[in-house]
């Protein structure tokens, strides 16, 4: 007889004991197929999701990022060649490679009802186009450094002499 009265195979062992010892061993493999993953390639998270990139299929990418409404201080102590690192985990974006600056505009009212374009006094939109490398996915843009970059969001970056939160207005790969 294989279960005897006690549920314990040829009397020794418990099939919950089996179920156990099975669970445990699965566990284990997976762990360590995980482990074997993280080792040959990036692993990036995106939410719920887990993206494995290889830096190989990298592209050169630029990033647009612009800042509405800057005083000049700002837009000077911008300097080209700086790294561009995300404030919140201190990931590096990429490398200023351009500064483009207009004078700010914004829409006033006239006493007529009459909407006008107006320039702001000493205030500027700067838009600063950072190189870097990554690659495009189905989900989006990614930075080899994991960075999600995502057109119209907003993203709170510092560089060795500013901080700021600039709106991607463009991305692109270069090669």
């Amino acid at each position: 007889m294989i279960l005897d009265k006690n549920g314990k195979l040829f009397g020794k062992v418990s099939i919950v004991d089996i179920l156990v010892i099975l669970i445990i061993v699965v566990g284990v493999a997976g762990a360590a197929l995980t482990i074997s993953y993280i080792n040959n390639e990036k692993v990036v998270s995106d939410g719920s999701k887990m993206l494995l990139s290889s830096q190989s299929n990298s592209n050169k990418m630029e990033i647009g990022l612009k800042m509405h409404g800057v005083r000049d201080i700002t837009r000077d102590a911008i300097v080209v060649g700086d790294e561009v690192y995300s404030t919140k985990t201190d990931d590096l974006i990429g490398v200023i490679k351009r500064i483009d600056s207009q004078p700010s505009k914004q829409n006033v009212v006239k006493g007529n009802g009459e909407v006008v374009s107006s320039v702001i006094p000493e205030k500027f939109d700067v838009t600063i186009i950072v190189e870097t490398t990554g690659k495009k996915t189905d989900t989006g843009y990614y930075t080899d450094t994991g960075v999600h970059v995502l057109y119209g969001k907003d993203y709170e970056i510092k560089t060795s002499t500013i901080k700021s939160t600039p709106l991607v207005s463009s991305v692109a790969i270069t090669d």
